[in-house]
C-alpha cells in the first residue's frame, strides 16, 4: 500500500528484454521485477483477445510463432503494419502493450502511480523513432514521459557508484540485445555532456550473435535435409524446434561467458541432437562483428575530438558485454583505460536513468519533457535532470545528438 511518497519509474526499453527501475524519494533505486522476471521478454503475441506480452508471450509464441513480434523495438517509427497471425497491427500499440504491462506491474508493487516516467532509447534514434516511443507511451496511459539516451543512463550509473570527477571523459560501450551503442561524456558540476556524436549499429547484438549461432549448430550437428526443414520450414512442428533453438543458443551463449565450454540441446520433430560448443567457437563466430564495433568507437572518439589517454573509463552496459571477448577487444582498443562493469550491465541503463533524480529534486515543470504536450521541440528533447546534490554529477545533455 502506499505511503503517498513520490517516486520515479524507468523503463528500458529493449530490444530482447525490457526492464523497469524505481526510486522513491529519498530512497534506494531498485530493479523491479516484472512477473517475477527481473528482464521481461519484449516479444507481444497477437491473441484474438488482444495483445499478450512478455514472459506468456514467449510460451504461446513457441507453438506459434507467426502471431508473434520478437523485437517490437526495431519497428518503432515504421508506419508499415506488423503481420502476425495473418492480420495487420500497429507497431505503435503492440509496444504500448508491453510499457502498459511494465508500468501496471510496477504501480501494483508500489501501491500508486509513479510521479513521472522515464523511457529510454538509442542515442541514434532519430525523430521518427523517438516520437514513436512518446506515442507508444500516451497510448499505454504512462502519464507524463520524460527520454534519456541510453548510454547517459549508463553514464549516470556508473558516475553513482565511481564518483566521478568534474572534467572526467567516460566512454560507455553498451553492447545490448539487438543494438550497439556507444558515446563521449563529460563530468561538469551538474551534469554529464555528450561530446561530439553518439556512435552505434543497429545490427549488431546478442540477437545477432544468437542467429549465428543457430546457424553453426545448425551447420555442424544437423543433415543438410533436417537444417533446411529446421530453418525454412512453415510447418508448426519444425518453426516450434526453430523457436526452442533460439531459446537455446541464448542459454548456451549467456553460459560461455561464465564457462569454457557446454552442450547446445537441439530438440527435433525427428529426435534430439546435441552439440558441444565451445568458447573459442563463439569467439570464432562474434569476433569479426565485435572488431566493428571496435572501429566505431575509435570514430567516437574522433569526432568527440578526445584521445584515448584522456579517458578517465570505459564503461561496460548491455547484456551482451559479459562476454569476455568483449572486454579483451575494449582493453587492447583502449590501452590502459580503467575497465568498469559495476553490477548487472544488464540493469545499468535502467538504474542510471532512474537515478537522474526524484520529482521532488525540481519542479516537473522545470524542463521541455518529451510527450508533454508541448512544441515540436519539446517532443524531440531527450531530457536529463539534475539529480540531489549530494549525488555526485549526473547527466544533463537535453538534447538527443540523434537526428540522423
Amino acid at each position: 500500500m502506499s505511503d503517498g511518497t513520490p517516486w520515479v519509474l524507468a523503463i528500458d526499453l529493449g530490444t530482447s528484454y525490457s526492464l523497469a527501475a524505481s526510486q522513491r524519494l529519498g530512497g534506494a533505486a531498485e530493479v523491479l521485477e516484472i512477473g517475477g522476471l527481473r528482464r521481461v521478454p519484449s516479444i507481444v503475441y497477437a491473441d484474438d483477445g488482444g495483445p499478450v506480452v512478455g514472459r506468456v508471450a514467449l510460451e504461446l509464441a513457441s507453438s506459434a510463432p507467426a502471431r508473434a513480434i520478437r523485437t517490437p523495438k526495431r519497428r518503432l517509427g515504421d508506419p508499415t503494419p506488423a503481420i502476425l497471425g495473418g492480420r495487420p497491427h500497429d507497431v505503435t500499440d503492440l509496444v504500448a502493450a508491453l510499457l502498459r504491462h511494465i508500468h501496471g506491474e510496477a504501480v501494483r508493487h508500489h501501491g500508486s502511480a509513479p510521479a513521472l516516467v522515464r523511457l529510454t532509447h538509442p542515442a541514434r534514434w532519430g525523430t521518427a523513432r523517438r516520437r514513436g516511443l512518446v506515442a507508444a507511451a500516451e497510448r499505454a496511459g504512462l502519464g507524463r514521459v520524460e527520454l534519456v539516451a541510453e548510454p547517459v543512463a549508463a553514464a549516470v550509473a556508473y558516475a553513482r557508484e565511481a564518483r566521478v570527477p568534474v572534467g572526467a571523459r567516460v566512454l560507455v560501450y553498451d553492447l545490448g540485445g539487438g543494438t550497439f551503442d556507444t558515446a563521449v561524456l563529460q563530468a561538469s558540476a551538474d551534469g554529464f555532456d555528450v561530446l561530439g556524436e553518439p556512435g552505434g549499429d543497429e545490427t549488431i547484438g546478442g540477437e545477432l550473435f544468437d542467429e549465428l549461432l543457430v546457424a553453426e549448430v545448425a551447420e555442424r550437428a544437423l543433415e543438410p535435409d533436417v537444417r533446411e526443414q529446421l530453418l525454412t520450414s512453415d510447418d508448426d512442428l519444425w518453426r516450434r524446434a526453430a523457436v526452442l533453438l533460439q531459446s537455446e543458443v541464448c542459454r548456451v551463449k549467456e553460459l560461455l561467458s561464465e564457462h569454457p565450454s557446454t552442450d547446445c540441446l537441439v530438440s527435433l520433430p525427428v529426435g534430439m541432437v546435441s552439440e558441444r560448443i565451445t568458447r573459442d567457437d563463439l569467439r570464432t563466430i562474434v569476433e569479426p562483428y565485435l572488431a566493428e564495433t571496435m572501429e566505431v568507437v575509435r570514430d567516437t572518439l574522433a569526432m568527440a575530438g578526445v584521445d584515448v589517454a584522456d579517458l578517465a573509463a570505459v564503461h561496460l552496459a548491455g547484456g551482451a558485454s559479459r562476454m569476455p571477448l568483449v572486454a579483451e577487444l575494449v582493453a587492447e582498443t583502449l590501452p590502459g583505460v580503467p575497465l568498469s562493469r559495476r553490477g548487472d550491465p544488464k540493469a545499468a541503463v535502467a538504474l542510471g536513468a532512474v537515478l537522474l533524480g526524484a520529482p521532488a529534486d525540481r519542479p516537473l515543470g522545470a524542463d521541455r519533457v518529451a510527450g508533454g504536450g508541448g512544441s515540436e521541440d519539446d517532443e524531440e528533447t531527450v531530457i536529463a535532470a539534475a539529480a540531489a546534490p549530494e549525488a555526485g554529477p549526473v547527466a544533463r545533455t537535453a538534447a538527443a545528438a540523434a537526428d540522423a
